[in-house]
């Protein structure tokens, strides 16, 4: 691939089976949360006597701690609900993801800040997604092997730095982790 003309890949069954394995994960932990809460308020309201004194700021921060807890369980519960990038066009002037919702990303290859991770499951993961982008505020993205090669490609024949090295951020070994920016 020269960079010169635009490929698209059909990400649609990767990103289904990222859903599948990673979204009903990050909807139980939301949820999760705030069951923490409400069975500690549960709690203090179900004690003998109620909290005296001091105890007023263990149980204050307790409720504070839960709702901070609950907020942030489901913020990611619903990072996690979205559905990643079901197409991609890699072209000469970037890298362009579309949405189930309709909603498009494009990083351009000029962008200075330019920056993806890419994340290498094929030993962990075989027969489902072989790669997950991180990029931005948006959903993770499942990538193909094809659109993998297609962006490694791409970025590499404008002149970015493409970076491989191991490292491990899953519970259950290693992965590598691909890093592609400017420089």
């Amino acid at each position: 691939m020269t960079g010169d003309d635009s490929v698209e890949f059909d990400l649609s069954e990767t990103s289904e089976e990222y859903f599948r394995v990673r979204g009903g994960l990050g909807r139980y932990a939301g949820f999760a949360m705030w069951f923490i809460l409400v069975v500690a308020i549960v709690g203090l309201l179900a004690r003998p006597t109620p909290p005296t004194g001091d105890q007023w700021v263990v149980v204050g921060g307790v409720l504070v701690f839960g709702v901070l807890l609950g907020v942030y369980g489901t913020f990611g519960a619903l990072v996690h609900m979205a559905r990643g990038a079901v197409k991609l066009r890699v072209g000469k002037e970037g890298l362009q993801f579309f949405f189930p919702s309709g909603r498009e990303h494009h990083i351009g290859w000029g962008d200075p800040r330019i920056k993806l991770t890419i994340q290498d499951y094929r030993e962990h993961n075989p027969g489902g997604f072989p790669f997950r982008v991180l990029f931005d505020w948006h959903p993770f993205t499942a990538l193909t092997q094809a659109a993998f090669d297609g962006v490694v490609s791409s970025a590499k024949a404008h002149g970015l730095s493409v970076l491989s090295e191991p490292r491990s951020t899953v519970s259950y070994g290693k992965i590598d982790e691909v890093t592609i920016s400017r420089g």
